[in-house]
């Protein structure tokens, strides 16, 4: 209900409050085969357990930070591996 109260949805009806409990998520998770930690983040976060208030000025920049265009280079040369 988090993202969408920020949008101005405000009016919920009992039920609708039900299903849209807030569910626990690691923040920080281990992939499982490959080893790299990873952010898990999404715009519906509506706080982060043990941080103060101010996550809510951390987490949009995060994913400002997470959803950057990547900015890699790679120069193709023809039968080189």
């Amino acid at each position: 209900m988090y993202s969408r109260e920020q949008l101005g949805f405000t009016e919920f009806s009992p039920d609708e409050r039900d299903a849209m409990r807030p569910v626990r998520q690691r923040l920080v998770r281990t992939h499982p085969v490959t080893g790299p930690k990873i952010l898990f983040l999404a715009a519906h976060i509506g706080t982060i357990v043990g941080w103060p208030m101010p996550e809510r000025v951390l987490h949009p920049r995060l994913m400002e930070h997470a959803t950057q265009p990547v900015r890699s280079a790679h120069k193709w040369r023809q039968w080189i591996w």
